[in-house]
């Protein structure tokens, strides 16, 4: 396991501007039977330890591991916290105080999205993995609007701090318009990218 590139820098441009660190995750893989909750603690402890040797902390972690058609019944449940639902991030903010008004998430599913839509949270896409997307049903990508799409991490966490920046010097709410739509043209964007990938 590794991180991508710039992604500790990006967590610590985030951490040094005042933002909590906060991870919300889909984990269908325990409802399915591929993986178990101490399989995804495990891997939490990895990413953990690889960013303390970058100097950074994830303040909390959320996980949602139900599925509609979950092989174990245990997690078989349509829920409020499996993403596109805003649940975690609703969770989150009651249970650290946080100003959703004030925050980003930044994902890259269009049904990450999606979630902070519905939470009154600014979005930002990372244009990562086109192949995972492609594959998303089209009405999130239709419903779903991103504040940004950026390449990388380190660039999602510089739009953010920048923007924050702005807000704060002019003394006004934050910038809540969002600047990219997510519909055709963005999916299109990912189909484009997968196609290179592709080639």
């Amino acid at each position: 396991m590794r991180l991508l590139p710039g992604a500790a820098a990006g967590l610590a441009e985030l951490k040094n501007a005042g933002f909590e660190l906060i991870v919300v995750s889909n984990q269908s893989a325990v409802a399915r039977g591929l993986a178990t909750p101490e399989d995804v603690s495990a891997i939490e402890d990895k990413i953990v330890a690889l960013l303390a040797k970058k100097g950074v902390a994830i303040d909390s972690w959320y996980y949602c591991f139900h599925h509609p058609s979950a092989k174990l019944e245990k997690w078989r449940a349509i829920c409020d916290c499996r993403k596109p639902a805003p649940g975690m991030l609703l969770r989150a903010a009651k249970e650290r105080g946080i100003d959703l008004e004030r925050s980003f998430l930044v994902g890259n599913m269009w049904s990450d999205i999606l979630a902070a839509n519905r939470a009154g949270v600014r979005a930002v896409m990372l244009a990562t993995t086109p192949e995972k997307t492609a594959l998303e049903a089209s009405s999130y990508a239709d419903e779903a609007e991103a504040w940004a799409i950026a390449e990388t991490l380190y660039e999602a966490a510089k739009l953010i701090v920048e923007a924050e920046k702005r807000s704060v010097s002019r003394g006004t709410p934050p910038e809540v318009s969002p600047t990219v739509p997510a519909g055709q043209e963005a999916r299109d964007r990912n189909q484009n990218r997968k196609r290179q990938a592709t080639k």
